[in-house]
């Protein structure tokens, strides 16, 4: 009778500990993955919208790391690079901006302290860099404005640069 009674418990125990994982899994754990499911498909349609931002841009834009390293390009960037002998890899990644911009503009003047300008605040050395430099392009002078700023509350930080065509009035 004595043994009856443990093995009734033990079995009441066990029945007891599946409703309750059961009562547990549907109404705590399952809205929770499915909540979770919900926002990584809203961080994934984010990602796919800002990229679409990005590359909508006509300014040409690259992403710095904090030691001037290119993480990221916009497809204007890439179509320059393109169009001016850096077929083999437009994008950039992975590459020095000094490196990169030494390698895309080598006939521009002034390239130095321009591209150093840039490095300086992505190495958290200046705050904003802003200067105007010029390109030939097969005897046409193209000019362009040429922006750095660090990208706030990123971390590690991160630099945005630009390239904006310079437009002048007739």
């Amino acid at each position: 009778l004595w043994r009856n009674l443990v093995l009734l418990t033990v079995g009441l125990i066990v029945v007891m500990a599946i409703i309750l994982w059961f009562i547990f899994f549907r109404w705590l754990i399952k809205p929770l993955r499915l909540q979770l499911h919900h926002q990584t498909q809203v961080l994934r349609d984010s990602a796919a919208y800002t990229e679409g931002l990005f590359n909508a841009i006509n300014t040409h834009i690259a992403i710095l790391d904090n030691t001037g390293i290119i993480i990221s390009t916009n497809m204007a960037w890439q179509q320059f690079a393109m169009e001016h002998d850096s077929k083999d890899d437009p994008a950039m990644i992975g590459q020095s901006y000094a490196t990169a911009i030494s390698r895309l503009y080598a006939t521009a003047e002034r390239n130095d302290a321009w591209k150093m300008g840039v490095v300086e605040v992505a190495l958290g050395l200046s705050d904003n860099y802003a200067c105007e430099h010029s390109y030939d392009v097969n005897g046409d002078t193209k000019w362009f404005i040429v922006r750095a700023l660090p990208v706030p509350n990123t971390s590690p930080p991160i630099t945005i640069v630009t390239h904006e065509g310079k437009k002048f009035q007739q």
